[in-house]
């Protein structure tokens, strides 16, 4: 009576494990969320975001990129490509939300 018992907690244990696995991708999520790194992953993205739609040349003289809350702000070496960069910003916003995926970026502010 003693050993089935102690089969019977065996696999009743093994069960529980197995349901507490989860794969490795949401293991690093649950991880992400408990320290509240999302946001420092959200700026890398749109760093890299940033240098894929708008190019080297751009991201070159891109000098600070930050985010706050729903805005982003950019600090540019050039005025000419400020004012460049102002007339496309609608366009830049919705290309750097598709990029990013769960961000939604409302304003995008140059200085």
């Amino acid at each position: 009576m003693k050993s089935y018992k102690y089969e019977f907690e065996k696999n009743k244990l093994k069960k529980g494990r197995q349901q507490e696995v989860s794969t490795s991708e949401q293991a690093i999520q649950d991880l992400i969320s408990h320290y509240q790194l999302q946001a420092q992953f959200t700026v890398l993205d749109l760093k890299d975001a940033w240098r894929t739609i708008l190019g080297d040349s751009v991201s070159r003289r891109t000098q600070n990129l930050q985010v706050k809350g729903n805005t982003v702000y950019v600090s540019l070496e050039s005025a000419a490509l400020k004012s460049e960069l102002m007339m496309r910003k609608t366009f830049i916003l919705q290309k750097l939300n598709l990029h990013t995926g769960n961000t939604v970026l409302e304003e995008l502010v140059f200085h």
